[in-house]
């Protein structure tokens, strides 16, 4: 049977969406646009024996891969994208595999000089925040301001927290199995710059790291150069991904081709 695509377009970066409906369609794949309101908990009306694969916010994704009833759904398990199993498995592949986990409000206590720059991310994939590099200063300034206890990040979200690394270009890359079917470059010296495809080290880069720890049958994996080396930034959920310049009839096509 084709599988069926549920796209939500209300949400994400509308050129993507574009991009993948029109993919979606031009392969004849059954196609569905969905509306989602944000944090509402009502889940699509799509009847569950057709195999759908679903693209969407992260919020949204995450319900999908709660309820479980569609397959495959989403290509998701939380504790399987967690940096700690990652660090365990990757170990030096991983750019920060020097980093620590600690929680935001542990990391608030810390006794160094507020001027300290660290990169802060979330331990797991849930986007709870993007990662980025900043003063201990920003970062106790900015748990202070998280007491609501209505807010989805708290005091007490784990993170990674590293010491900051010059990187000189960082990609995207689209992983099918243990093959990377399509990839973009995103940055450049820290700055955005989209520059379609992926240079042959950095396919096989992420295809040999892929066939050490593959979190889940559809991944993404963010690879980036520092000084000659290649490392994984991290692995990211398929399911709610931007692409950047990424091949979308390309990607559309493996996972068809996977589940068809």
């Amino acid at each position: 049977m084709t599988l069926r695509w549920a796209i939500q377009t209300n949400l994400g970066n509308s050129n993507d969406i574009e991009r993948l409906v029109s993919a979606c369609r031009g392969q004849g794949a059954p196609t569905e646009e969905l509306r989602h309101i944000p944090f509402s908990t009502q889940l699509p009306r799509l009847d569950a024996e057709t195999p759908t694969v679903f693209y969407g916010a992260t919020q949204f994704v995450n319900q999908i891969a709660t309820d479980g009833r569609w397959t495959p759904g989403v290509f998701f398990e939380e504790e399987n994208f967690q940096f700690s199993l990652c660090l365990s498995k990757l170990s030096n592949r991983l750019l920060n595999a020097e980093a620590r986990l600690t929680t935001l409000a542990e990391l608030s206590k810390d006794s160094r000089s507020d001027a300290t720059e660290l990169f802060l991310r979330p331990s797991g994939d849930s986007k709870e925040f993007a990662g980025n590099i900043l003063t201990l200063g920003e970062i106790k300034k900015w748990v202070e301001s998280l007491g609501d206890e209505e807010m989805s990040l708290t005091p007490e979200c784990s993170v990674v927290v590293a010491v900051p690394v010059g990187l000189a270009y960082e990609w995207r890359v689209f992983m099918v199995g243990e093959s990377a079917v399509a990839g973009s470059q995103y940055r450049r010296y820290h700055r955005l710059e989209v520059e379609a495809g992926l240079p042959d080290p950095v396919v096989r880069f992420a295809e040999e790291t892929a066939e050490v720890y593959s979190p889940a049958e559809v991944f993404v994996i963010d690879v980036a150069q520092s000084g000659d080396s290649l490392f994984v930034v991290e692995y990211n959920c398929f399911n709610s991904s931007g692409f950047y310049g990424s091949d979308i009839e390309a990607i559309v096509a493996s996972i068809n081709d996977r589940y068809r």
